[in-house]
């Protein structure tokens, strides 16, 4: 009888579909998104209406035109991110797996157009939470830290959260959520303007201020639509009940 071993099931990589690019850069039409920090070196300009510090008065400006003027600072292209895997509410195994398989795939993808990535999670597993990803060696170690994770388990993100630190300039933070996300996750993405993706399954609220998306596995690749009027107003009708 052949001695016990250790299987690992490693997550699987889908394609992703329309409704993902959180970047876009121009291809399709659209404009690209500005990351959440301001390029504080060459203003772009200035402007008059009234808001700013004393360290954004352009005082040249000023005294052409007898007005406080102040500094009018250009967003800058975000590059890379950081992905947040929340498993504190699995609504299935399958679930579980499937966050599991979209924050590698999402990853994955970004990697590929050689940006920085960073991932932290609140899964159960021997390993640490935290894992940045620089190059394929450093994908293929976080898949096997995956594969370790124990479905049903998950720790607090108010142990985790003092150690994130502020994301660096440019990055953008994501959430990918195995169903409904923990309150203390979202109140640390909320500040930073980070895009959340949820389960079809999973409701949101409707006070959330940032981009959101829906995600599902649909014939090999995965798909991503809106929340619905609907699931918003019954997410606000769950929170006044509670």
């Amino acid at each position: 009888m052949a001695g016990e071993g250790t299987l690992w099931v490693y997550p699987r990589l889908h394609p992703l579909g329309e409704g993902a690019c959180f970047r876009r850069d121009g291809t399709d039409g659209t404009a690209r998104m500005r990351g959440l920090w301001a390029n504080r070196l060459y203003p772009a300009g200035v402007r008059d209406d009234g808001s700013g510090s004393a360290r954004d008065i352009h005082w040249r400006a000023t005294a052409r035109w007898q007005r406080v003027q102040f500094k009018q600072y250009d967003g800058v292209w975000e590059q890379g991110v950081w992905v947040f895997l929340d498993v504190s509410r699995p609504g299935s195994p399958e679930l579980f797996e499937t966050a599991l398989s979209l924050a590698a795939s999402l990853l994955w993808e970004r990697l590929q157009d050689g940006e920085p990535v960073a991932f932290w999670t609140n899964a159960a597993s021997a390993g640490m939470p935290r894992a940045t990803v620089r190059t394929a060696a450093d994908f293929r170690a976080l898949l096997k830290g995956m594969a370790a994770y124990v479905p049903g388990k998950a720790g607090p993100w108010e142990a985790i959260i003092p150690h994130l630190g502020a994301a660096p300039p440019g990055v953008t933070p994501v959430v990918v959520a195995a169903g409904e996300p923990a309150e203390a996750l979202l109140a640390y993405a909320q500040r930073r303007g980070a895009w959340l993706f949820v389960p079809t399954e999973a409701r949101v609220s409707a006070a959330w201020p940032g981009p959101v998306r829906h995600y599902r596995l649909q014939e090999g690749r995965f798909a991503f639509a809106l929340p619905t009027p609907a699931s918003a107003s019954a997410a606000t009708e769950r929170e006044a009940a509670s």
